[in-house]
């Protein structure tokens, strides 16, 4: 992995030096300020064109988004670049008595460990088609005429445009971005294609760690996601096993 090109998205106000010391191949995209100031705006980040139409992506057809709090356990990339969707995060989880160790898979995936399509990526974030219903646009407006809510009016009128098409949704969705690829856009357009769960837990684990293993046949993913977040005991007897360098982190108590 040390070999591949590696893009430090980060705002202006941030020195990465330090990161390019232990990456050597790596660039900064730099952004500004607004845009990673907190969890939302970030969110929004992803949603705009922003980050997909930068010249720094130009002549790749895939991207890896990769939070500070993954870790990769092998180098597959190539053979996950083949596979025929756009949108590859770890699988979403949630607990389900008559399910495999008590685990269930979702339809969906996280996006902090996510492969992306770039070409389908530019294709949603340029679309005209609307995400928000007129019927919802006339409803804020009429109740904040009617109740002189000066923040219903204006929610109605960046729904109306543009913040109503898929093009400017990031000026107006309020949920994460992964959500908004995963959940929203394949209702809108059915050729984007979402990774199911059985092909998402090959790529990555976040949670029900036992229960991934178990889907997985054993076998480890590409990557993790939230690590010391949720099961970080299993998520670093996992890492160890794969010959990563944990010294120094021990799971919070």
């Amino acid at each position: 992995m040390s070999q591949r090109p590696v893009i430090i998205v980060s705002p202006g106000t941030i020195e990465t030096q330090a990161y390019k010391q232990l990456l050597p191949n790596a660039c900064d995209l730099k952004v500004s300020p607004e845009w990673m100031q907190s969890i939302r705006a970030y969110n929004r980040m992803l949603i705009s064109p922003l980050i997909y139409n930068h010249h720094l992506l130009d002549g790749y057809s895939h991207m890896l988004l990769h939070e500070p709090d993954a870790v990769l356990l092998k180098d597959e990339l190539d053979q996950w670049t083949e596979e025929p969707y756009d949108f590859i995060g770890s699988p979403w989880t949630r607990q389900d008595a008559d399910a495999l160790a008590g685990v269930a898979l979702c339809q969906g995936a996280n996006g902090g460990l996510s492969l992306t399509n770039l070409e389908a990526m530019r294709r949603v974030t340029s679309s005209w088609l609307r995400w928000h219903s007129w019927r919802h646009v006339l409803g804020d407006l009429s109740y904040g005429l009617v109740e002189r809510d000066r923040l219903k009016v204006r929610r109605g009128l960046i729904a109306a445009y543009p913040g109503g098409l898929l093009r400017g949704a990031y000026r107006l969705y309020n949920t994460g971005w992964d959500i908004f690829f995963t959940q929203l856009v394949p209702s809108l357009l059915p050729d984007f294609r979402v990774a199911p769960p059985n092909v998402c837990v090959r790529f990555g684990w976040e949670t029900g760690t036992y229960a991934c293993k178990l889907y997985n046949g054993g076998y480890p993913p590409l990557g993790l996601h939230a690590w010391m977040k949720y099961e970080p005991t299993q998520m670093l007897e996992l890492m160890q096993s794969m010959g990563v360098d944990c010294r120094g982190y021990e799971p919070a108590q």
